[in-house]
């Protein structure tokens, strides 16, 4: 069901491949990382292809953005900020001055899928609030609906969540909270990595062997 006639665009960072992931260094090799994080990208671009989002771009810090791209047939975006969250800055306002609704979102949630994202486009209200989707594990944030008529900043990494609702609350922008289910996993430490394991083994099974 389409939104009115609200444009929302998903936007999805992704690092180099041969960074990625360095905190399974202890437990993956750098092929092996490069493997789960392909994995879990081709997860949250069928779910963004089978939402009710207009436009998807992935967002990258080099050219190499540009062969996934056209793998995966979504747009691509290279903002050279400083670093990831001014990057997602940069594009968000690119995208609000198209008259577009953008929305966050990480690319390392292998348990998403296009219900969740729905959801979020649903409690945004059309752009008027922004919306929140804590992580389970280290209080970072897993996606952001930004509003479309005042400034609000990306924040990543642990504790962000608290800062984007602080932000919030400081500027008296209105914002809500949602934990649809398949947001809320990130795949981001060994704890993390251990967990779908033993919780999800079939998609872990999936993610390992991904090609």
């Amino acid at each position: 069901m389409q939104l009115k006639n609200q444009t929302f665009t998903l936007l999805i960072p992704l690092k180099d491949l041969s960074e990625t992931k360095s905190r399974l260094s202890s437990v993956l090799d750098i092929n092996s990382r490069k493997t789960i994080t392909f994995g879990m990208l081709k997860i949250v671009l069928e779910a963004a292809k089978k939402s009710n989002a207009h436009n998807i771009v992935l967002v990258g810090t080099d050219d190499s953005i540009l062969e996934v791209g056209s793998l995966f047939d979504v747009d691509t975006m290279i903002p050279k900020g400083d670093h990831l969250a001014h990057d997602i800055d940069i594009a968000v306002s690119d995208r609000k001055q198209l008259g577009e609704i953008p929305i966050y979102i990480p690319s390392d949630l292998p348990l998403l899928n296009e219900t969740d994202i729905n959801q979020v486009m649903e409690s945004s209200e059309f752009g008027q609030k922004v919306v929140l989707v804590p992580s389970s594990s280290d209080g970072g944030t897993n996606c952001i609906s930004f509003n479309v008529s005042t400034n609000f900043s990306c924040q990543l990494g642990e504790n962000s969540f608290q800062k984007h609702v602080d932000e919030c609350k400081q500027n008296l922008i209105d914002y809500e909270v949602i934990q649809p289910k398949g947001m809320l996993f990130d795949l981001d430490t060994v704890e993390d990595f251990n967990k779908l394991q033993i919780d999800h083994p079939l998609i872990f099974d999936s993610l390992m062997n991904a090609s």
